[in-house]
């Protein structure tokens, strides 16, 4: 066999195989069904021409090239076919009723290639065997040329625009690889086969076959290395190996190592070279626990273990690792490797401690805020407790003077009783009826009669009675309408006439006297018991502290009166108050907090209007925005913009030393943020001070 013959058949055998393997390819395609086509063409189309060349007579070397017509006349529909299928998969499908005219052309030149040879006009003995010769000048021979021209370069430009809109590397690169090696196969084929034996070179071979395997080479790359230029299995499978986080380890029977993906390399620092045949105590120091797992996943393939292991770096750095260890069946169930793929618990384990840390930071941040609010209890506590001790003084007076009422009362209750005893017989007995009818009307006026008069008006009202009484021709006037006046009496009538012209009228006004002045002894007593009460009541609900924790219904405008009782005694110094309160429902707070808030704000303004000035304290109700409205306002000095803005900071204070801590507004504040609430200061120097407090009027 001559020398052309063997590389013709050699080529033969490798577009056989090409064939081959892409029957076998997964998953089966149009494309894939084309291609088998297009080579099993090259490979009819080469051993025909092998046979050619070794051919014993003229007459069969023609019947050969004849036969190798279907091959080289619809070789190039093929390739248009796949170049249209691969590139734009709405025209193939289109094509798919239509492709008959791919093939048109294709098969009217292999029928006049059986019959008339097309491409040559006859065949010439060379030293390397038979070869096919043309003149140029037949008309089928330059259609087929335009043909196949049209054919390769239409091929070319559709996967040159394939790949200039493609955004993936990956088809760029192989797009690179088929257009190169299709340009040189084809050009060197159509120049060995078409034009030199029109030049007249007759003594070179004619192997355009052979030239082709130059653009079988380049599909060859492209199956081999990217599996065809489509995503199948096979690549999707290495690439999400490649792609995982975790390591994966393929391990033999015998546990060496036979396969790992880029992160092993990557954590462990070894190259994929040293990795490749060693042994499993090459990445941990633990090698028997991972072989006895391996014994057991060969002797129950279904059996998945999960172990922690550490692994072990090129430096000998530990790395601890959830290792599960599966056995790899193949298609006969028997094992044949085994994947062990391990997670790097570092990340984990960093994670639980930065958990652990944070729940101990919580723990710590939740005691630190237990121990700040009963640092804030206790120091609210002794603010008040402070705030008291300043009240003690005046409150002592005001306690006082009550039970100095009370004990006066007492005392002089204590002399009227016997005389009153004494004379009420003896003045009835000397009264008529009338008489004694006037005597009641006289007491019943004076038991009425409760207001407190000054001293003026009370020299006023005696002079204005004297007058009348002189006007009634009553001797001793002045001593009768002194006596009127302190029963309660301010104007004369006729019917007291009788009892001042009586003739023991001394006894009977004396007995008047000493009965009213049993039953102002009473009055103050009563009234004195009131103040007390009133003041008691107070004190105990503003010391009161309830440490319940939990909201109740109460009053705002109760707890304003409470602290206003306790600071009675420096309003009444010379401060004006006003109240401006709207009828509004009980809402849910703290009592004995808010109490302390009036306190510090009253406070605040009587010692900055001096204790001289009006103060006044309203609640309203916003019904549009769902809170109660407190304002406390004085008509002070006021405050500067840049003292205002640090009243609510801790130990500041613009009173002397001793007479304030700074805290109270910096407690005030914290009070109404556990109501939700806020607060708003307006103040203006010289025209004086207003705090806003904003309450939710439901929890």
């Amino acid at each position: 066999m001559r020398l052309v013959s063997l590389i013709t058949f050699l080529a033969a055998g490798v577009y056989i195989y090409l064939a081959v393997y892409g029957l076998r390819m997964k998953p089966r395609r149009r494309l894939n069904t084309i291609f088998i086509y297009l080579c099993l063409a090259c490979a009819l189309w080469a051993c025909c021409i092998a046979f050619m060349f070794s051919a014993s007579s003229q007459t069969t070397a023609w019947w050969w090239f004849r036969m190798s017509s279907p091959g080289w006349c619809l070789g190039p529909a093929l390739l248009l076919n796949f170049s249209l299928v691969l590139t734009e998969a709405r025209i193939s499908s289109q094509l798919k009723k239509h492709r008959f005219w791919i093939y048109l052309p294709a098969l009217i030149f292999t029928v006049l290639a059986m019959n008339k040879g097309l491409t040559a006009n006859t065949l010439t003995l060379e030293s390397f065997g038979w070869s096919p010769l043309n003149t140029g000048q037949s008309l089928g021979y330059w259609a087929f040329t335009c043909y196949y021209i049209i054919c390769i370069v239409s091929s070319i430009a559709l996967v040159w625009r394939w790949a200039t809109g493609s955004t993936l590397a990956r088809e760029k690169k192989q797009a690179r690889i088929v257009i190169t090696c299709t340009i040189i196969g084809t050009s060197l084929a159509f120049f060995n086969e078409s034009l030199l034996p029109v030049l007249g070179y007759t003594s070179i071979p004619k192997m355009p076959v052979v030239l082709w395997l130059i653009w079988a080479y380049g599909l060859w790359v492209c199956i081999t290395k990217y599996s065809f230029m489509v995503v199948t299995p096979l690549v999707a499978t290495n690439e999400i190996i490649r792609s995982i986080d975790d390591l994966l380890i393929m391990l033999d029977l015998q546990g060496r190592i036979i396969e790992v993906n880029p992160r092993v390399s990557e954590l462990l620092l070894f190259s994929y070279e040293d990795l490749l045949q060693s042994n499993i105590e090459k990445i941990t120091d633990d090698p028997d626990t991972v072989r006895n797992h391996l014994v057991i996943s060969q002797n129950d393939p279904s059996h998945t273990i999960h172990e922690e292991i550490q692994l072990k770096t090129r430096t000998a750095l530990a790395i601890p690792t959830a290792v599960s260890i599966s056995a790899i069946k193949d298609e006969f169930g028997d094992v044949i490797c085994f994947a062990l793929i391990a997670r790097d618990l570092r990340p984990t384990l960093a994670l639980q401690n930065e958990i652990k840390e944070r729940i101990r930071a919580e723990a710590e941040l939740k005691q630190a805020h237990t121990e700040a609010e009963l640092a804030q209890r206790e120091l609210a506590e002794s603010e008040k407790m402070a705030v008291l001790g300043q009240l003690v003084a005046g409150i002592a007076h005001e306690i006082n003077t009550p039970l100095g009422a009370i004990n006066s009362s007492v005392g002089s209750i204590a002399e009227a009783v016997p005389q009153t005893l004494e004379q009420i017989p003896g003045v009835f007995s000397l009264l008529t009826a009338a008489e004694k009818q006037e005597f009641m009307q006289m007491l019943d006026i004076a038991l009425k009669a409760d207001a407190v008069l000054s001293m003026r008006e009370k020299r006023a009202l005696r002079k204005n009675l004297t007058e009348q009484l002189e006007a009634a021709d009553i001797s001793r006037a002045a001593n009768y309408a002194d006596s009127l006046v302190n029963l309660g009496i301010y104007e004369y009538t006729a019917n007291m006439l009788p009892l001042l012209v009586h003739p023991q009228n001394e006894l009977i006004f004396q007995a008047l006297n000493n009965i009213s002045s049993l039953i102002r002894g009473v009055k103050n007593i009563q009234t004195a018991t009131m103040k007390v009460r009133k003041i008691v009541f107070a004190l105990k609900n503003f010391a009161r502290f309830d440490n319940s924790g939990e909201k109740v219904p109460s009053d705002i405008r109760e707890g304003i009166e409470t602290v206003l009782t306790l600071y009675y005694h420096q309003i009444k110094q010379g401060t004006e108050v006003l109240r401006e309160y709207d009828e509004v429902a009980p809402i849910p707070c703290y009592p004995d907090e808010l109490n302390q808030v009036w306190t510090n704000l009253v406070n605040n303004a009587l010692h900055a209007m001096d204790y001289k000035g009006t103060l006044t304290v309203g609640v309203k109700e916003l019904h549009d925005r769902g809170e109660l409205m407190v304002y406390v306002s004085d008509s002070g000095h006021g405050m500067t913009a840049e003292i205002r803005e640090k009243i609510f900071n801790p130990f500041f204070t613009t009173k002397r030393a001793g007479e304030g801590s700074g805290l109270g507004l910096d407690i005030v504040k914290k009070i109404i943020e556990k109501h939700e609430g806020r607060i708003e200061v307006e103040s203006e120097v010289g025209q004086g001070t207003t705090f806003r407090i904003f309450l939710p009027v439901a929890s």
